[in-house]
């Protein structure tokens, strides 16, 4: 398996040691994805895998973009595998936030959706060998999301690994387009 990840951040290391992955980011081998030599070395790269967990995310388009070319990659080689990119709920639930930055994330992970939705639909029909899942999820639990003063609860690094797993564990016929998971505020 092949991720994206800062390990210094978040739960990416987390994930890494879960399924014993290796990774790609500034931080691990110098790739940049919101550069398009980051992009297209790790593009090459993951055809050595059958997973790849692009997880990172950037403010200027690096996530979408790593998955566009993850996806023409696959597309020219005919890789068979499978891509699950880290979405949120963000373009889930309607967010009404003042903040223009917030409405950045919101479009840019609305974009990524409208994405996944169009190629799972080549993909359901079989144009494609791959698959790919989007993983829409709520606020994380880690460091940095704790520190907000709006932070209640968050998906743990073992809920997101445990639903690679189940995904993974069924059946190869099995399409899962999108999985979208929340905590309750308890």
């Amino acid at each position: 398996m092949l991720i994206s990840s800062n390990s210094e951040m978040g739960f990416g290391a987390d994930i890494e040691q879960h399924f014993s992955a290796d990774c790609y980011s500034r931080s691990c081998g110098g790739y940049d994805i919101d550069k398009m030599e980051g992009r297209l070395r790790i593009a090459k790269a993951s055809l050595d895998y059958d997973v790849v967990v692009v997880h990172a995310y950037t403010n200027n388009g690096g996530q979408i973009a790593m998955l566009e070319q993850l996806v023409k990659t696959w597309i020219d080689k005919e890789h068979a595998g499978h891509i699950f990119i880290t979405g949120s709920v963000a373009s889930y639930f309607e967010s009404y936030k003042p903040s223009i930055k917030d409405w950045r994330y919101v479009h840019d992970k609305a974009g990524q959706d409208a994405f996944c939705k169009r190629l799972n639909k080549k993909i359901q029909e079989g144009k494609y060998p791959f698959k790919l899942t989007n993983l829409r999820l709520g606020m994380l639990d880690t460091k940095r999301s704790r520190m907000k003063e709006h932070f209640v609860s968050g998906v743990t690094s073992d809920t997101f690994c445990k639903t690679i797993d189940y995904v993974l564990g069924l059946p190869q016929d099995t399409l899962v387009p999108e999985i979208v998971i929340e905590t309750t505020d308890k």
